[in-house]
């Protein structure tokens, strides 16, 4: 045995019982809601996501710039940034870049990727 588990021992404490007394982890959230606070907290307040009638690559081809990217096999999410311009201010827009079949098929290996963009000012 080794030498911690035998003063466990000793002591007449458990694996469970010292696996009980720590702090749960946090594992496998991926839904970007948390299930440690309440899904609406009191200081929310409620931001603009409207849908673009622009694809990704018009966006970029418009001026707009990725600042932040997070990927995954199924897709990616991108920032784009376009700085004011006259008659135009700044502009920050969120883009999902999904492969084949809506994110059935990996984006790396996708032939048909579309994006779904939306403003957020």
């Amino acid at each position: 045995m080794l030498p911690i588990t035998r003063l466990l021992c000793a002591l007449g404490i458990t694996a469970a019982a010292v696996a009980f007394s720590q702090p749960a982890l946090a594992t496998g959230i991926n839904s970007g809601v948390s299930q440690f606070a309440p899904a609406v907290t009191p200081g929310a307040m409620p931001t603009r996501f409207v849908k673009q009638d622009l694809s990704l690559e018009q966006l970029l081809n418009a001026g707009y710039e990725i600042r932040s990217s997070a990927s995954s096999e199924g897709g990616a999410a991108l920032i784009l940034f376009r700085p004011a311009q006259p008659g135009k201010p700044l502009s920050w827009i969120r883009c999902e870049l999904l492969g084949d079949g809506n994110g059935a098929v990996m984006l790396h290996a996708s032939h048909a990727v579309t994006s779904d963009c939306r403003g957020l000012n």
